[in-house]
């Protein structure tokens, strides 16, 4: 697969100078081009809609949406629209924890069991007195399953989207870690967990003794000017928020579906925002935000992280081989940093977030499609995207071959 390049490509050598030659290249025919990208891949998928933006440091150099948030009256989508964003909560989750570290809250390698009641029962590994700490949690290296032993779905028949879970409790939280067998000694492997992530956010609110809610407001949301990022889906609070539609519904035009509500736990995929909002986070990861400065360590956290053999804890996803950081997912980071990322998928909505450190450069993808039983046969809708995006301007950007086997999807 190969896409037209948007941005001149860069040698490793003159990487620090990328901003000049990247964000001074920026034109209008080139946004032209962006929009012919995303156009031809909302009619191929048949999303609703995408809200899609381009990060240069501190400048959202592209922000654009097409297609309707709403299908029923055809109400359109724009750059202010809001979906839930999934899996993309685990970096902003992550980003947290590094703010919490930075300040002395907690660290790493505190066993978890330092920040809950002590009633609460925590599962060891056949007898292994290994302890799961907070580090294991942000690596999904705890040993923890995808989801919890007791976690509740909606029922919507047999032939519809059997995946939306119920809100899930902090009393449901401790006594799912009761029922809960680790799949292996923590830190020894990887398995990719919802279950770890939103206990990780649990134990960051009785760390920081605060509400999660009100930890992100007051720690990153508000100090970002990301006003528009909540977890609340009540109407009242929430205007120009895209309806979701099933990857999975076969019917046209496509139905109106409801959206996920996550209750007490939902750090690992329960938040919403827009473009704006997320191209202020990116803005941030790159220590370019104008307002708020990222902690010591922001770069950390974006770092491969290692088991306790020293092997990388490695991720297959859509065709590419990626490296688990904290919260962050690295596809060749050997080559100019690599690119780092995290895609999110709920029943109705998608999203995608990339962005090259060396590069100082970043994709936002927003989409109202989400929830394929297959994801083989049905790419999240905001992936596809974002993975056409990327090599249209991340690869160039980091003189990268979309031939190159190392980078290639």
């Amino acid at each position: 697969m190969h896409s037209r390049t948007v941005f001149a490509a860069v040698d490793s050598e003159t990487i620090e100078d990328e901003e000049e030659v990247i964000c001074s290249s920026w034109s209008d025919e080139k946004a032209e081009e962006i929009d012919t990208l995303v156009e031809s891949v909302r009619e191929a998928v048949e999303v609703p809609s995408f809200s899609v933006g381009i990060v240069c440091r501190e400048r959202l150099v592209y922000a654009k949406a097409t297609g309707y948030r709403r299908l029923s009256d055809a109400s359109p989508a724009t750059t202010e629209t809001r979906y839930q964003i999934g899996s993309i909560s685990k970096a902003i989750t992550a980003t947290l924890l590094a703010i919490l570290v930075d300040r002395g809250d907690l660290a790493l390698d505190d066993p978890i069991s330092k920040f809950l009641p002590p009633s609460v029962e925590l599962p060891r590994y056949r007898g292994s007195k290994t302890e799961i700490t907070v580090w294991h949690l942000a690596t999904h290296s705890a040993g923890l399953p995808r989801d919890p032993p007791n976690r509740k779905n909606i029922w919507h028949g047999v032939f519809l989207n059997p995946g939306q879970a119920r809100p899930y409790s902090i009393e449901e939280l401790y006594k799912g870690l009761q029922k809960t067998r680790l799949r292996f000694e923590p830190g020894t492997a990887y398995n990719y967990s919802n279950f770890g992530y939103g206990l990780l956010g649990h134990i960051l609110e009785r760390a920081a003794r605060q509400p999660l809610t009100e930890l992100l407001k007051v720690s990153l949301f508000h100090p970002l000017g990301m006003d528009d990022t909540t977890i609340e889906l009540e109407p009242d609070k929430l205007t120009d928020f895209a309806t979701h539609y099933w990857a999975d519904d076969r019917k046209r035009p496509r139905i109106d579906r409801p959206a996920t509500q996550f209750g007490e736990i939902f750090a690992h995929g329960g938040m919403v925002s827009s473009v704006h909002d997320l191209a202020h986070f990116i803005s941030y990861q790159l220590g370019a935000h104008q307002r708020s400065k990222p902690p010591a360590m922001i770069s950390a956290i974006r770092t491969p992280q290692r088991s306790a053999n020293g092997e990388p804890f490695i991720l297959q996803r859509d065709d590419i081989s990626m490296e688990m950081a904290i919260g962050w997912r690295v596809q060749s980071p050997e080559k100019n940093g690599g690119i780092v990322n995290h895609s999110g998928e709920m029943d109705g909505h998608s999203a995608f977030l990339a962005f090259a450190p060396e590069a100082e450069i970043g994709i936002i993808v927003l989409a109202n499609l989400g929830g394929a039983r297959n994801r083989k046969a049905n790419p999240t809708a905001a992936v596809q995207l974002g993975i056409k995006l990327k090599e249209a301007i991340l690869y160039p950007a980091l003189g990268w071959d979309t031939s190159d086997a190392l980078a290639k999807e």
